[in-house]
């Protein structure tokens, strides 16, 4: 039984490094290509999740590419910014807060907001004047329509 636990440990342990994406390429800073993969959505097809995040072999393919990327431009902004700019905002992990993308994200919230302000009121103005009641709530104004009640009246002698 120890044995297996210390082999499970050893796994455990193993496992994360295997697991994780390669070194970046010679004179390149690791951090600056893992904040670039952090940002882009692998194309591979899977599930959708970062260069950095995914586990299928077109992200390794896409990490060298953007390690190259980030040598050439010489920091991870720059090859962020040169990435976006060939293949569209699409690429992004998250839409950047600008523009068009600032009010998809916040359209729905403006649009709650004014809903409960309205809400309230109706509620409020319901609240102030409420309906007048006759005194047993069931009495008929006949006032308004004599012409009708008397049609209505003809017509249930007849049916009798």
């Amino acid at each position: 039984m120890r044995k297996y636990l210390i082999l499970i440990i050893l796994l455990a342990s193993i496992l994360p490094v295997l697991a994780s994406k390669g070194a970046a390429p010679a004179g390149v800073d690791r951090d600056e290509v893992v904040f670039v993969a952090g940002e882009i959505l692998c194309d591979c097809g899977c599930h959708p999740q970062s260069v950095y995040a995914c586990a299928c072999g077109r992200s390794d393919e896409m990490w060298l590419m953007l390690g190259d990327l980030v040598a050439k431009t010489g920091s991870g902004e720059a090859a962020l910014a040169t990435y976006v700019e060939e293949h569209g905002e699409k690429v992004l992990l998250a839409p950047r807060a600008e523009g068009f993308n600032l009010f998809a994200w916040l359209g729905p919230l403006a649009g709650l907001l004014l809903a409960v302000v309205a809400v309230i009121l109706i509620l409020r103005r319901w609240k102030a004047n409420p309906e007048e009641h006759t005194e047993n709530g069931t009495e008929l104004d006949t006032t308004l329509d004599a012409g009708y009640l008397s049609r209505l009246n003809k017509d249930l002698e007849n049916m009798q």
